[in-house]
């Protein structure tokens, strides 16, 4: 009861120079012998919970867990390790890129795949994207991350060019604020036209939330990329609240529905009127719709009894190697 008082207490407000400044706390607790045994372990106890505090929304508190100290030393340990490898220009190859292909979903035709990041340890455990990703956003390690998937991506479609793999689209997701953004972009571009490659053998994936971040120069940039045949999507679509007026704005061709609203449409009714829903409403923008996690046939008959165009997932391929991609479109 006192940590919520005082909570309150200090929820409050402050007149500076004729303007009225709003604070809040984010307050850690940790308790003398149950947490810690000396006055450095409870000060410090009590400094993890509080960052526990801020990571769930702020303005609230947190009493020190052993379950919570374990999780913010192993974030800690994660990122480390990859701020490590990114710095020594991963001369190891721990990072390195899969690609999944896109699938036509009326005659299974092949010629796109998105790449997507892999980090495997000199010990040879793999941790999976959705336990760093979110790390290195939260650290700002996502830019250089970001850099290097660009990198590896163009440099994947170069070789593919020079070996007679013409026509495979590489997807590769952008992020971040909008500094970040704009950063990666003009890398990206520079990329492409140093490799003297087309941007139509490229595709741009953005999150919903980034949405927020694209300036009107960068609006611009992307639209002169779609006009050279560069492929514009907005990711995991139905997460997040990206409004019509955005999707009007910005110079999108594709969107992505969230493998989550996926994994119900055999049998779930709310998800089959989302999707059926999105598609509708993409098909009326003259959009391309792509469904992310089809894992089963009975998705997949859903999908395209409703005129989904595109489809990746399990049913059809997991994540392959570079040299298993050269031999899927040169076979098929």
């Amino acid at each position: 009861m006192f940590i919520s008082e005082l909570s309150s207490l200090l929820d409050t407000s402050f007149v500076i120079n004729d303007t009225e400044v709003f604070i809040t706390s984010s307050i850690g607790v940790s308790m003398f012998e149950k947490n810690a045994a000396t006055t450095a372990s409870l000060l410090k106890n009590a400094d993890l919970a509080m960052y526990s505090a801020k990571e769930a929304g702020k303005n609230c508190y947190s009493v020190f867990s052993k379950e919570n100290h374990e999780k913010i030393e192993k974030e800690k340990a994660t990122c480390h390790a990859l701020h490590t490898i990114l710095n020594k220009g991963n001369k190891n190859n721990e990072l390195y890129l899969m690609y999944q292909p896109l699938l036509n979903i009326n005659d299974s035709n092949f010629s796109e795949c998105e790449a997507l990041i892999r980090w495997t340890n000199d010990d040879g455990i793999t941790t999976m994207p959705d336990d760093f990703i979110p790390l290195a956003e939260k650290s700002n390690l996502i830019e250089k991350i970001s850099l290097f998937v660009i990198d590896e991506a163009c440099k994947q479609q170069s070789k593919w060019q020079r070996n007679g793999v013409k026509d495979v689209r590489i997807h590769i997701n952008l992020s971040g604020n909008k500094i970040i953004f704009e950063k990666l972009l003009n890398h990206f571009k520079a990329n492409i036209e140093s490799r003297d490659l087309y941007p139509s053998l490229f595709g741009i994936e953005l999150t919903e939330r980034t949405l927020d971040y694209i300036s009107d120069e960068t609006i611009r940039q992307l639209d002169q990329l779609r006009r050279l045949g560069m492929k514009i999507a907005i990711d995991d679509f139905g997460t997040d609240y990206s409004s019509l007026s955005q999707l009007k704005k910005l110079p999108i061709t594709t969107l992505k529905i969230d493998k989550d609203f996926i994994s119900g449409i055999a049998n779930d009714r709310d998800d089959q009127a989302l999707v059926k829903t999105i598609i509708q409403m993409g098909h009326s923008l003259q959009l391309e719709i792509v469904a992310e996690g089809v894992e089963t046939y009975e998705q997949l008959t859903f999908l395209k009894d409703h005129s989904c165009n595109t489809a990746q997932g399990y049913f059809f391929h997991h994540p392959l190697k570079s040299k298993h991609i050269s031999h899927l479109k040169l076979v098929a």
